[in-house]
């Protein structure tokens, strides 16, 4: 085989690989997890989830952390609290894709009832196109025993969000998934598991381009 026959193949098995991968399903991202469909707005009453019935509860030394997935316009609204019905309690509510998908922010939050709410921002910062309507964005939200927090889009290295809150740890006993407005419907995976799901596009490029060339 010449080197030009070569180097002709070797392109194509790349551009072929690249092909399959632009059109891979990828919804496979949440596959095995929970759904949520939240679409009663920011004032209604949340419904909060106990944590202990999640099956995918990932653990290190030093932290807990959860894999969840957003289909959404703008404004996915996750809220932890210590126990199921925490009104006239304080929680922390992450919000993402806020200001018209422009920011998220972290609060402390209390609910005295669906109308009155009280916010303290923790911390703002600008997330330009963090949520996605037309394919899952998936995230860990990661919770260190030190109080540290942070949210990591999967597939990068570091987090896009970090904090902690020197009043109050936050507490992920239960977990509530909300919407802004009802026209804003937000569509959460939750309980996800944390393996690779593999599509034809993961496989090894070595062994193929071998084959082709032996």
């Amino acid at each position: 085989m010449t080197a030009r026959l070569r180097e002709v193949i070797l392109i194509l098995t790349f551009l072929t690989v690249f092909t399959i991968a632009e059109f891979r399903n990828k919804f496979e991202a949440v596959s095995g997890c929970k759904q949520f469909n939240a679409v009663d707005g920011y004032h209604h009453s949340p419904e909060f989830l106990p944590i202990e019935h999640f099956r995918n509860v990932g653990k290190s030394e030093n932290s807990t952390y959860f894999r969840f997935g957003i289909v959404c316009e703008s404004d996915a609204f996750f809220r932890f609290a210590n126990k199921q019905f925490p009104f006239r309690d304080s929680m922390h509510e992450i919000v993402l894709g806020g200001w018209s998908n422009t920011a998220s922010e972290i609060r402390r939050q209390r609910r005295d009832n669906h109308v009155h709410i009280h916010n303290d921002a923790l911390l703002h910062k600008k997330t330009p196109s963090i949520c996605s309507k037309s394919e899952p964005v998936i995230l860990k939200i990661e919770f260190f025993h030190d109080g540290y927090t942070t949210v990591t889009k999967e597939g990068e290295l570091y987090p896009f969000l970090e904090f902690a809150d020197s009043v109050k740890k936050v507490n992920f006993t239960y977990v509530s998934f909300g919407s802004l407005a009802p026209h804003l419907r937000v569509i959460y995976f939750f309980d996800c598991p944390f393996q690779k799901f593999k599509g034809l596009y993961d496989f090894d490029m070595d062994v193929r381009i071998n084959e082709l060339l032996d």
